[in-house]
Parts: structure tokens; C-alpha cells; sequence
């Protein structure tokens, strides 16, 4: 069995990401797909909010974010292909290393650009802090 991880923002590249995990599926039934989105917080730390009100914050994105990873998860399931689903918070690049590791993923599916693209141009964008820090074959989609 082939374990794929594809991080899922709701941007147009990572569609695509999506959609080309669904044709190797369908080529390939062994083919275990994970969608992850990850609900970055990593400037949360620089407000001083109670630890309850960051808490609930953190609540009220992840819920924002439920039906974005569900539109994707309907593309998978509507051509019969298994699907999991994984929802997190943190840094994105950190979260989806860190899920690889730790589930035996055999590679990681994404798009080049996601719906951040101003911070990718100033800080470097989510993908390319992925093929950084992971050490498994990461397939980048334009």
C-alpha cells in the first residue's frame, strides 16, 4: 500500500494536487490518500490574549476550515476513492512534516502556490518549507 499525504488549502494549485492524487488512485487501488489542512496560527503567540481566548480562536478557525477540507474530500469520494481526513493547527510546513513522520507516509502530493501567495514571495512559500524538511519524495503541482 501507497500512504500519499496531500495538504489542502482550498487554492486552485492545490485542486490540482488533489485531482492528480485521484487519478494515480484510480490507477493504482492500493493508494491510501490523506487530505490534511492545516489552520495556521503561527503569529498567534504575538497577541496577548488569555489562553482561553486563543483557544477559542483556534476553535472558531478550525470550524471556518471544516467545509473547505470537505470540498475536497467530496472530490475523492464522489470517484470511489477511500479518503482521510485530517484537520490540525499550527505551522503548516512544521504540521505536515510532522504528520508524514509520524503515519507512514510514502510521499506528499501539493500544490506549489496556495491562497497565501504574498507570504510565500516574503518568507518562502509552504511547499518549498516542505521539501526542506521532510525527507520523503515530495510531487509539487502548478
Amino acid at each position: 500500500m501507497t500512504r500519499v499525504l496531500v495538504p489542502y488549502d482550498g487554492s486552485d494549485t492545490a485542486l490540482k494536487a488533489v485531482n492528480y492524487a485521484a487519478g494515480l488512485a484510480q490507477k493504482n487501488p492500493e493508494t491510501e490518500i490523506t487530505l490534511m489542512l492545516v489552520v495556521n496560527i503561527g503569529n498567534l503567540d504575538y497577541f496577548e490574549a488569555s489562553l482561553d481566548t486563543k483557544e477559542k480562536f483556534i476553535q472558531s478557525s478550525m470550524e471556518y476550515q471544516e467545509p473547505i477540507l470537505d470540498k475536497a474530500r467530496s472530490i475523492l469520494e464522489q470517484k470511489n476513492i477511500p479518503v482521510n481526513a485530517v484537520l490540525v493547527a499550527g505551522d503548516p510546513a512544521a504540521k505536515i512534516n510532522e504528520y508524514a513522520n509520524n503515519n507512514n507516509i510514502d510521499s506528499i502530493i501539493m500544490g506549489t502556490r496556495g491562497l497565501g501567495s504574498l507570504t510565500g514571495m516574503v518568507l518562502g512559500s509552504v511547499s518549498h518549507k516542505v521539501i526542506h524538511l521532510t525527507d520523503k519524495p515530495v510531487t509539487l503541482i502548478k
